[in-house]
Order: structure tokens, then C-alpha cells, then sequence
């Protein structure tokens, strides 16, 4: 016991235990820092991930969604929007353009932001929480170029005429949806009945966001 003693004494006054000290705790605060870091980017790639679903939980369906589920949601405490998705013509000014349309409920999205702007192709743009109202349109920059309609002009969506109010920089969930059959188009969901598209064949696609708080 006092031979080791002695040595440990010996180790102190050389310095070698001062630099094994050292080197253990740059050890501990090395595992401790790259620990922290990764929780850190772990909370937030998931706090992204739902902004890129624009919900924290999606169910998609060939088939309209449940009432009983959006039911059963609400009964829970969840905020739930809806979105109807599928390929249609947009017209204007004697023109016609295949389009990505997309309906969208009341309170869409439940996560992350729309961007839409006063001009196409415009540098700067606004962050907005909500689609476009009932009556109204959002078409994407490139679709105004191509169909030469501008900001208040009108375009024509299967059966109902709507108004160009903004023009649509990106949309939080447009990464989830692989391939894009043309410019998007952003209407109303309450308007999408009245437009007639939906029929035997269509190739629709319904969505639903679900989300707590935020």
C-alpha cells in the first residue's frame, strides 16, 4: 500500500497523471458536446419533418377520407385540413395548360408556412398560414407566363371561373408529393365540387393533415 502510494506520488510530481487528467476530461467534454449536438439535431430534423408534411401525422387515400376519422380526431383535441389533389386543364385567355391542382380545406397547412407573392418569379414573398379563400386561385410563376394572365385576371377550373389573387412560391409539403405533372394551381377545397372534375377515372388523390399544438 505505500509502495503504491509512493508511486502514485511519483507519477504526480512527473506530470504524467496531470496529463492523463487532462486528457480525460477533454474526453468527457468531448462526449458530452457531440451528445448534446445530437439531441439538439435529432429535435430539429423531427420539428422540420412535420413542417415538410405541414402536420405531424399524413394519411393519404385513393378514396375521400373518412368523416369518422376526421371525427374521431377532433374528439382527441387534433386540428385536422384537407386537401384534394389530381391533374386538370386551366384555361385563360383562349388558352389551355395541364396543371397540378390542389383544394385545400380551412386551415391548411397545419405546419410550416405557404409562400406566395404580388408577382411572378418576385425575390421577395410573404409567409402565410392559410390557402386561398373560396372564389380564389394561387398559381405557381410559371403558369402565368404560359397562360398570360396576371394578378386579378380570371381563370377557368373545370366548371367555375377563379380569381388570380396570389401567385405561389413554394408550399411546406410540395417535397412529399415526387413528381409534378405541371404548375401548380392552389384553390379552395369548398370549390372543388362545383368545378365538376371529380368523376369516374379521375386520378384524385385526398389527403389529410392531423396535428396538436403547436
Amino acid at each position: 500500500m505505500r509502495l503504491a502510494l509512493k508511486m502514485l506520488l511519483r507519477d504526480w510530481r512527473s506530470g504524467e497523471l496531470n496529463l492523463l487528467f487532462a486528457c480525460l476530461l477533454v474526453a468527457v467534454a468531448t462526449v458530452t458536446g457531440i451528445s448534446g449536438f445530437a439531441e439538439r439535431l435529432s429535435e430539429s430534423l423531427y420539428q422540420q419533418s412535420k413542417d415538410f408534411l405541414a402536420g405531424s401525422l399524413v394519411i393519404t387515400s385513393s378514396k375521400p377520407i373518412s368523416t369518422d376519422l376526421l371525427n374521431n380526431a377532433q374528439s382527441e383535441g387534433l386540428r385536422s385540413a384537407l386537401t384534394t389533389s389530381m391533374p386538370s386543364m386551366a384555361y385563360a385567355n383562349g388558352k389551355l395548360q395541364l396543371t397540378a391542382l390542389k383544394a385545400v380545406s380551412q386551415g391548411y397547412p397545419l405546419r410550416g408556412n405557404l409562400k406566395i407573392s404580388s408577382a411572378p418569379f418576385a425575390s421577395s414573398y410573404q409567409n402565410v398560414t392559410n390557402g386561398p379563400r373560396q372564389g380564389e386561385a394561387w398559381i405557381a410563376s410559371n403558369m402565368a407566363s404560359l397562360l398570360d394572365v396576371s394578378l386579378g385576371d380570371g381563370i377557368e377550373i373545370g366548371n367555375v371561373e377563379l380569381v388570380i389573387t396570389a401567385f405561389l412560391i413554394d408550399e411546406p409539403d410540395r417535397g412529399f408529393e415526387m413528381f409534378s405533372i405541371g404548375p401548380r394551381v392552389m384553390m379552395h377545397l369548398d370549390d372543388i365540387a362545383a368545378a365538376g372534375l371529380i368523376m369516374a377515372g379521375s386520378r384524385v388523390s385526398y389527403s389529410a393533415q392531423f396535428d396538436g399544438n403547436k
